[in-house]
């Protein structure tokens, strides 16, 4: 009997082995997610990745994030070779990892869209370290499909200090894509509204690690996951926007070597799979950081 059981018991092992394929038989050769052990999203299920924001834009609704626990880990593929790993963290995680992060519930986007963060270590000389995201053989197993969006990218031009507590920013919004797309503008929200979806400009001090910022008190949408067209402009594929963000009471920044910082927001939660494509363009979702830094010694500022 005990031969039986441990014979019936092999061939148990054996077929599952066959029925359950290791991660070479599931990975395709384009940009593929493996959650977990074996669990993958595979180029198949991909509409577009973009590259700027570093969203996945899926064909049908997703269950990957209802289906796996936060501070599981997950492994990005392309041409059936890994790239980097990451972990999975809840939206409301103040933990910063060093690695890249998909934020679990509470979810940032809506089932359609799934988005791979990465923070720069803005207390250091150098914050911007290699974005494992931003991988060469990734674009391409991208190109390979179809499935790589350029979209928006945002530099920041001039830091005009007018007084101890009065900063003026000069950012530029470009579309690099063949797409046509709706953002949010500072200019038709105004500045309160604007910082609900950003927490604005930031100066930290790369010997202290003090930090500087604003004194606005950002204006909420009702209810919250709100949004007009009114609030969007276009920018065309190939254009350039310009303009200017002034913050009236900026904390006082002592003399000293700062990291500039400034997250340009996007709409996120607020915006479903069929608002998405609006008459004059696609909604651009997601945020881009955009760093700089400078040297403030006494009235003397030098940006770098």
């Amino acid at each position: 009997m005990k031969k039986h059981l441990i014979l019936i018991f092999i061939i148990f092992i054996g077929v599952a082995c066959e029925t359950e394929p290791g991660p070479a038989e599931k990975l395709t050769d384009g940009f593929c997610i493996e959650f977990g052990f074996n669990n993958f999203l595979t180029h198949e299920e991909i509409e577009y990745y973009d590259y700027s924001t570093h969203l996945i834009y899926l064909k049908n609704p997703s269950e990957y994030l209802e289906k796996f626990e936060s501070g599981i880990g997950f492994r990005v593929y392309a041409f059936e070779e890994m790239i980097y790993q990451g972990v999975i963290l809840p939206g409301y995680s103040s933990f910063i990892p060093n690695r890249p992060v998909i934020h679990s519930e509470p979810f940032m986007y809506q089932d359609f869209v799934i988005g791979i963060d990465y923070f720069p270590e803005l207390g250091n000389q150098n914050p911007l370290k290699p974005d494992p995201r931003k991988d060469d053989m990734i674009a391409e197993a991208l190109k390979m499909y179809g499935q790589f969006r350029e979209s928006l990218s945002v530099d920041m031009d001039t830091i005009i200090f007018e007084n101890d507590h009065a900063i003026t920013v000069a950012l530029s919004l470009s579309n690099k894509d063949f797409v046509d797309y709706l953002f949010i503008d500072p200019e038709k929200t105004g500045t309160e509204l604007f910082h609900y979806f950003t927490n604005g400009l930031i100066f930290i001090n790369i010997q202290t690690k003090e930090s500087y910022t604003h004194e606005i008190e950002p204006l909420s949408p009702e209810p919250y996951d709100k949004w007009e067209t009114d609030w969007l402009s276009l920018i065309e594929a190939g254009d350039t926007h310009t303009f200017s963000i002034h913050y009236e009471d900026f904390d006082s920044i002592p003399p000293g070597e700062y990291n500039i910082f400034f997250r340009f927001p996007g709409l996120k939660y607020q915006v479903s799979r069929e608002e998405l494509q609006q008459p004059e363009g696609r909604i651009w979702l997601g945020e881009v950081n955009v760093i700089d830094s400078i040297y403030i010694a006494g009235t003397e500022i030098e940006e770098d």
